[in-house]
């Protein structure tokens, strides 16, 4: 019997496998071991832009919502080399502009192609499939084993996936257009070579140039780097990493720690050059923005801030999960009509994320915007939101937090260090109200970035809110 479940769950482990192959995920992996230690990194060639993302910081974009320092001498600017700008086409130009183009002259142009070595060992040319008026198209790497049998793009394991993908959206394939950045399937579907991008990527951006899309969707990095270039930096994994300029020390190669400031990044940045550095979230507003204008984008949220902002819902809810909703919007409302209201008796809500506040059910009319949660002594922070029901401990909740942002303090700064050790320890004793509002004033004013500083709100909102729970009055 030991046998033959051994054998069938091999059986699901070879075709689970095999269907990641089909994504290129086996070469991702490889790839990523192969890669040389960033000893003396270069961060920019001629064919990669200047904008660069890390993966830790990245956050999700959901469709849009139905809700409507002490004076320091100046330094002496630091003098820099100019970064090397992308050459060649981009999405709004193409490589090799034809008036008048449609995808029959460009497939005619192509022909029987023989530009490069993927030629010598594909079976058909995999030239594109769909609406020649599509809204949206999506772009690939290249043809795998199914697609060069059959000669259309996304129909093998990774095309089922896509299919279900489009229909999710109300659509069908026909009313999509599917493409990929070279014609021919490499070998063992490996990831295509710089030299056959080069070659085919011409015939890729004429295809975008006559269908003229709103929106293109990247499947995978290599369409991704030839349609926007950028430079994806997979972060360190540390909470830190939102700091701003712990995560340039990240992208560099080095610690993941914040910096003394100023210089600001805005000033002296990455490669000490000027370096605008946000959030996703942040950076994702600006489409709307260019598109559709200021007025439209200050429609949705408050005066103060307008637009929307991404909730992470989870704990004592029916519906966890990861929300847009307008700034503003009251608490309560957000945990009733986006999860579908609380699985018990609520005793408590912890607001901001792992450096939050928790504030009791009668605070919860309180809007989710940046000035209405300070007055009630919580913040917005990350915009994480967890509900807890009157069988969850209040203080062990608290005890979770600080020990959190204890084990994610990068170590630079001792009030942030010792500080939440310190204060972990005293959440572990009879609590000294009196000592531990006096230590977490120290972590909040010395501490050099924001996760010290904002380390102790848990526990002086967890004080102030619900004193009983740890034995003080």
């Amino acid at each position: 019997m030991r046998g033959r479940l051994d054998e069938a769950f091999e059986h699901r482990l070879r075709e689970r496998l095999r269907f990641y192959e089909d994504l290129g995920i086996k070469l991702f992996y490889r790839h990523r071991a192969a890669a040389p230690r960033l000893e003396n990194p270069t961060f920019l060639e001629p064919s990669a832009a200047s904008s660069k993302v890390d993966a830790s910081s990245s956050k999700p974009t959901p469709a849009s919502s139905s809700w409507k320092p002490l004076a320091t001498a100046a330094k002496p600017a630091p003098k820099w080399e100019p970064l090397p700008v992308a050459q060649g086409p981009t999405l709004f130009e193409a490589a090799e502009r034809v008036e008048g183009d449609t995808l029959e002259k460009i497939r005619a142009d192509m022909g029987d192609c023989m530009r490069c070595r993927l030629s010598k060992c594909r079976n058909t040319i995999v030239f594109g499939d769909g609406s020649p008026r599509a809204e949206l198209v999506f772009v690939g790497e290249g043809p795998g084993a199914d697609e060069d049998a059959q000669g259309l793009p996304f129909v093998g394991r990774a095309g089922k996936l896509l299919t279900q993908m489009i229909e999710a959206m109300g659509l069908a394939r026909k009313d999509v257009y599917i493409c990929n950045v070279v014609k021919c399937r490499p070998p063992e579907n490996r990831t295509p070579e710089r030299d056959e991008i080069a070659t085919c990527s011409p015939f890729l951006f004429r295809q975008l140039d006559a269908i003229h899309p709103k929106v293109i969707v990247c499947l995978g990095s290599v369409a991704a780097q030839v349609l926007a270039p950028l430079e994806v930096r997979v972060g360190a994994g540390g909470y830190v990493l939102g700091e701003e300029t712990a995560l340039i020390n990240a992208i560099q190669g080095q610690r993941a720690e914040p910096l003394a400031r100023p210089p600001f990044p805005a000033v002296s940045g990455l490669q000490s050059s000027p370096t605008v550095i946000n959030n996703v979230e942040s950076l994702a507003n600006l489409p709307d923005i260019v598109l559709n204008g200021v007025q439209h984008f200050r429609s949705v949220g408050t005066a103060s801030n307008p637009g929307t902002k991404l909730v992470s819902l989870a704990g004592a809810v029916h519906h966890p999960g990861l929300y847009e909703v307008a700034l503003g919007t009251p608490l309560g409302r957000i945990i009733d009509e986006c999860g579908g209201g609380a699985s018990g008796t609520l005793s408590a809500v912890l607001v901001g994320g792992p450096s939050g506040s928790i504030l009791p059910p009668s605070l919860l009319e309180t809007p989710l915007d940046v000035q209405p949660l300070q007055a009630v002594g919580g913040v917005l922070g990350a915009g994480g939101m967890v509900p807890l029901t009157t069988d969850r401990c209040v203080v062990q909740t608290v005890r979770e937090l600080v020990a959190y942002n204890s084990r994610e303090s990068c170590g630079k700064c001792t009030p942030c260090r010792e500080g939440t050790a310190r204060l972990l320890a005293m959440l572990d004793a009879p609590v000294d109200q009196a000592a531990v509002r006096s230590l977490s004033e120290v972590i909040q004013v010395a501490s050099l970035c924001g996760l010290g500083q904002a380390a102790p709100f848990a526990v002086l909102s967890g004080l102030a809110e619900f004193p009983g729970e740890f034995g003080v009055s």
